[in-house]
Formats: C-alpha cells, sequence, structure tokens
C-alpha cells in the first residue's frame, strides 16, 4: 500500500518540477498569471500546517492509480512497467477498446494480444514498475514522447 494519505478531496499527481528538475507530489492546479500566460503548479505539504506550491512542466504531469505493483512499487500514469514475461507497456488513462479507465498499452510486438486493463494486471498478475516514459526512454525499447525529456533529472 502506498505511503500516501487516503486523498479525498481530488486527485493525487507528480510532476517534474520547473525549478529543480525533480519529482513533486500534491494536487495539480493551474492558473493565469497578470499577463494570461496559463500556469502548472503542485500544491503539496510537508507539515500539516504549511502548504507550498511549486511550478512544474505540465507535459510531465502524471496522476497516481492508487496502486501499487508487485513490489510495493506507486504506479502512476506514464510509468513502464514489465510483466513476469518480460514484456513492456506504458500505463494510461482514457479510452481504450468499448472502456474508458486505467488500461496498459503494450510496446511489444509479442504482447499484441495481452489484456489491456489495468485491473487485471495489478490484481492477478506479477507486473512492476522499471521506469517512465520521461526517464530510460534511451533504455526501454518502444517508448518516446514528443519532445526529448532526458534532461530533466532522473526518476
Amino acid at each position: 500500500m502506498s505511503d500516501y494519505p487516503d486523498f479525498t478531496i481530488g486527485t493525487l499527481y507528480k510532476a517534474i518540477r520547473a525549478d529543480r528538475k525533480e519529482w513533486t507530489v500534491g494536487w495539480y492546479m493551474q492558473k493565469y498569471d497578470v499577463f494570461g500566460v496559463l500556469e502548472h503548479f503542485i500544491f503539496f505539504s510537508e507539515k500539516a500546517s504549511k502548504w507550498e506550491y511549486a511550478p512544474i512542466n505540465a507535459d510531465t504531469l502524471c496522476r497516481y492509480t492508487g496502486y501499487t505493483d508487485a513490489f510495493d512499487n506507486d504506479i502512476w500514469e506514464h510509468d513502464i512497467v514489465e510483466t513476469d514475461d518480460h514484456l513492456n507497456g506504458e500505463v494510461l488513462f482514457g479510452e481504450h477498446g468499448t472502456e474508458i479507465g486505467w488500461y496498459i498499452q503494450w510496446k511489444d510486438k509479442e504482447a499484441e494480444y495481452y489484456r489491456q486493463d489495468f485491473g487485471y494486471w495489478v490484481h492477478k498478475a506479477i507486473i512492476k514498475v522499471i521506469g517512465n516514459i520521461f526517464f530510460e526512454k534511451e533504455t526501454i525499447h518502444g517508448f518516446n514522447k514528443q519532445s526529448d525529456k532526458s534532461d530533466q533529472g532522473s526518476c
């Protein structure tokens, strides 16, 4: 189970901070500045009485799935997971087949007919998080994002 408290007021997110090039976890917020430029932030609290916010790179925004892998690692949107058969896929949220929800987009040709529904894999099979699309993409075959994120730290 995750170390995060039960967040009942919204979805938990993580993203890469714009100022430090490291992950931050909290609630996603956006606002327009005085010049009409849309800004993206993660609000977080390291102490119950003190709330802070961090500017983020919105292209790295990842939702928390609420689940952990076979080794108790949190699973986030855009994580790369691997089956016990050593097949890789990206965790995504959206429409897949006739359903809407969490699913795994398999990247290996051998997994072409594997189930995509995320619930099956976290409850019935062994998967582990091996990275995400923002880091380690050079070492994980088949994964790349529209722009190069390799200079944004490590996860």
